[in-house]
């Protein structure tokens, strides 16, 4: 039933677009991200009914997905919005392998293919789950990276000595190419 489809996609749309604001530490207003969720579901419910070739689909989906993460951070920069774009693409297919996966393990036969899509017939209590378990991973990731950054972006003592002149300084890692001296196993200084 396409109403049960456009109320699965808006949930689901409304958790990712919450997981990505949280990854990219970015700033919401939960009527731009209802709103965006909805634009998410139409498309979810034109995408299940046409017939479009792969390439069109997959400009459409672009485009649409472009038009909702405007609409729910109200960004502009265009190297802002593409970062909030690849989280909103890295937590989508994360809870899509997750629904998927509950789907396969929970009700195999109730996958069937429509055209060029894997479609499950399933209750909206799978997606709820699926959101849920992946909101509690990319969490938990999100976690772990920032522990993992914050550990290694450290303040140095740094000494720099030119022809008998030395001057000491404090400096901060480097973790953006996390180069060793490979003898003594020392961050290397660029």
């Amino acid at each position: 039933y396409l109403d049960i489809v456009l109320l699965e996609n808006i949930v689901l749309n409304y958790i990712i677009i919450i997981s990505t604001a949280i990854i990219s530490k970015s700033k919401i207003n939960i009527l731009n991200i209802i709103l965006s969720s909805f634009i998410g579901g139409v498309y979810a419910i034109f995408n299940y009914i046409s017939n479009i070739n792969l390439a069109v689909s997959v400009t459409i989906k672009i485009l649409i997905s472009i038009c909702m993460m405007v609409i729910a951070f109200k960004e502009y920069q265009l190297n802002k919005l593409l970062k909030i774009l690849m989280f909103f693409y890295l937590v989508s297919f994360t809870f899509g392998g997750i629904a998927f996966m509950l789907l396969f393990f929970l009700d195999p036969q109730s996958i069937v293919i429509n055209g060029n899509y894997f479609v499950g017939t399933y209750p909206i209590k799978v997606t709820v789950l699926a959101g849920g378990i992946g909101f509690i991973i990319i969490t938990i990731i999100a976690e772990i990276i920032k522990n993992r950054v914050g550990k290694k972006v450290t303040i140095y003592n740094l000494e720099i000595s030119y022809r008998g002149n030395l001057k000491k300084m404090k400096t901060m890692l480097d973790t953006g190419n996390l180069l060793k001296e490979p003898i003594s196993n020392a961050d290397v200084i660029i």
